[in-house]
């Protein structure tokens, strides 16, 4: 069996867990499984996700607390009919406020003070309850903004570099090895690659990742698609154009090796537009290169 090396995330988990129940136990709270559980699902793969979670969960607390100290107060206690109407309404508000990340904490809260609040003490017991469930959110949501926080600017630059070399492999199979290729399957790739930038974006303006490189994300997004879109009408054709005498001194410049002569059959309209599609991915693909590769200033943008 193959031994996976802990992450990061999972430190950071365990540390979160661990500083919530030092810190209950310190405040004597009431409920140090629920903070706990809210350390541990408060943290996300980015910092500016576990801020965007943690305010949406400690909404859904509250929200939670709010509907059970209701249903305590007009409605019969620990009644299955009554919980599961409650835990209807708690979602469904969520829903409508689009609190998505809050749903499962919120029901949670409402649950554990419908199934286990003592009469007479509902409205301490909700803010016993919610505090505990705060607690948990609140510490788990800074342990992954302070410690060792996620470097989302390397991930993005890594996946780019990625994506611009299986372009690059792609365009070599095509002239070299004249066999077929999918650049379809770049798509999910690409679509990542643009998630995770607006991860970026957000990690940015929290100061939790630092631009090591100064890098024209936007135009690499538009040089991306563009040599996709250039590739996918080169792979169409099917039967293998002439390349032009100016194409294969680009190409032969570019990967440094030359291009074998080739018996093809010339027809002028297909090749014309062959060549055209072709000049634009390598150009795209040198511009990506140095962008990516050999970016001109290493100092934060």
């Amino acid at each position: 069996m193959k031994l996976h090396r802990l992450g990061m995330r999972t430190i950071k988990t365990a540390i979160a867990v661990t500083i919530t129940l030092f810190i209950g136990s310190l405040l004597n709270i009431e409920s140090p499984l629920f903070a706990g559980i809210a350390a541990i699902i408060s943290m996300e793969s980015s910092v500016s996700q576990s801020f965007k979670a943690g305010r949406n969960r400690m909404y859904g607390t509250l929200l939670g607390g709010v509907v059970a100290l209701i249903f305590s107060i007009f409605l019969p206690a620990n009644n299955p009919i009554v919980i599961g109407v409650g835990t209807i309404l708690v979602i469904y508000i969520c829903n409508q406020f689009r609190w998505k990340e809050s749903i499962k904490i919120s029901a949670m809260v409402f649950l554990s003070i419908g199934l286990h609040y003592e009469s007479g003490n509902q409205f301490y017991y909700v803010l016993y309850r919610s505090f505990d469930t705060l607690l948990g959110l609140t510490i788990g949501t800074l342990v992954n903004y302070f410690v060792l926080p996620h470097n989302v600017t390397k991930k993005v630059v890594s996946s780019m570099i990625r994506t611009y070399q299986a372009l690059k492999d792609m365009l070599e199979i095509i002239i070299w090895q004249h066999h077929d290729v999918h650049p379809e399957k770049l798509r999910k790739d690409l679509i990542k690659i643009e998630d995770n930038y607006e991860i970026l974006r957000k990690e940015l303006k929290l100061h939790s990742s630092k631009q090591e490189t100064q890098i024209d994300f936007k135009r690499i997004f538009v040089l991306f698609e563009n040599t996709y879109n250039h590739l996918s009408i080169i792979t169409s054709f099917h039967t293998s154009p002439i390349i032009n005498d100016n194409n294969k001194v680009l190409i032969e410049s570019f990967f440094r090796k030359k291009i074998t002569t080739s018996a093809n059959t010339s027809n002028a309209d297909v090749d014309f537009v062959y060549n055209y599609h072709l000049t634009r991915v390598v150009e795209n693909l040198k511009s990506l290169d140095a962008m990516l590769n050999h970016p001109v200033d290493p100092s934060p943008s």
